[in-house]
């Protein structure tokens, strides 16, 4: 997802609904599923919080000019 939003010129941010997973409002409505933050108990980084600093660091490859 940020990765795409990198992509467009248009995009102007990304929502996460929280930063780790004890605050994480998924296991309570879908048991089961985990946290899905970046960031694991005890602050851990999860593979998203890597995947979030190289879109966020141009690492991405563009995907098309429109600009």
């Amino acid at each position: 997802m940020v990765g795409a939003c990198v992509q467009v010129r248009g995009c102007v941010g990304i929502t996460l609904w929280d930063f780790y997973d004890p605050f994480s409002w998924v296991p309570y409505v879908f048991a089961g599923e985990g946290g899905a933050l970046p960031w694991a108990e005890g602050f851990v980084k999860k593979p998203a919080y890597e995947g979030i600093v190289e879109a966020l660091t141009n690492k991405t490859t563009r995907a098309w000019p429109w600009w």
